[in-house]
């Protein structure tokens, strides 16, 4: 296979990180974000082996962050907006009426806002590549037709409407021929899934990245597991 250009947000831990690990033990060039110095050690250490590898600092809910990066980037051929934030007070548990409203903003910024910003800024980039995909990085608990609780409020609402987007880009952007695809992971064992989860983030990357990896334009628009079916995870 060709090696393809792979831009990752919030690639210095969890689901990122190993889809940054995965594709570049499969020889592809990988540009990783993250926002912070700070627990970097993981991903730094990455860039020491791979030579593939471009660590970019970048805080997706800031423009001008976002575009003192895009003179450094050319052709993308992949971008996965990853970056997600799950904020501690939006509580599985957590009525509504004690539900500080405030918080839907704080989420909505980096899981949504912060998306569309990237997005936006990497069009151009993306439109130079002969495969452009976008990847969003959802979850299951966006599923409005399977919602029965009132788990993580805002978390759940930033998702659905991260799904609505990739709906709405994909009925656009296909005609630049960018596929767009929402993916849910699964309940994963990461600093915001926890050691409870289900899956381990080796396990959820090596099959996401194949998943991601068999994109192709017949997927545009759709809704799917880490394992590229959409059974588990209608809209």
């Amino acid at each position: 296979m060709t090696p393809l250009t792979i831009f990752i947000t919030g690639a210095n831990r969890g689901i990122g990180l190993g889809l940054s690990q995965r594709f570049l033990e499969e020889g592809h060039h990988v540009i990783s974000t993250y926002r912070a110095k700070s627990d970097t050690t993981e991903l730094f250490n990455l860039a020491k082996k791979y030579h593939t590898l471009k660590t970019v600092l970048l805080d997706i809910t800031n423009q001008e962050s976002i575009e003192n990066v895009l003179p450094n980037i050319r052709s993308v051929d992949i971008l996965i907006n990853n970056a997600a934030i799950f904020s501690r007070s939006d509580r599985a548990n957590t009525p509504f009426q004690k539900l500080s409203i405030d918080t839907f903003s704080d989420v909505f910024k980096t899981n949504l806002e912060g998306t569309a910003r990237v997005t936006q800024a990497l069009l151009p980039n993306l439109r130079l590549s002969h495969r452009p995909v976008i990847i969003n990085i959802s979850s299951g608990a966006g599923s409005i037709s399977v919602k029965d609780n009132n788990f993580y409020y805002c978390y759940s609402v930033s998702k659905a409407g991260l799904n609505m987007l990739t709906r709405a880009l994909s009925s656009e952007l296909i005609k630049m021929n960018i596929t767009t695809v929402a993916f849910s992971p699964g309940w994963v064992q990461t600093e915001m899934g926890g050691d409870d989860a289900e899956i381990s983030v080796e396990e959820c990357s090596r099959t996401l990245a194949k998943s991601i990896l068999s994109i192709t334009s017949e997927d545009n628009g759709r809704f799917y597991g880490r394992l590229g079916r959409s059974d588990p995870y209608p809209w």
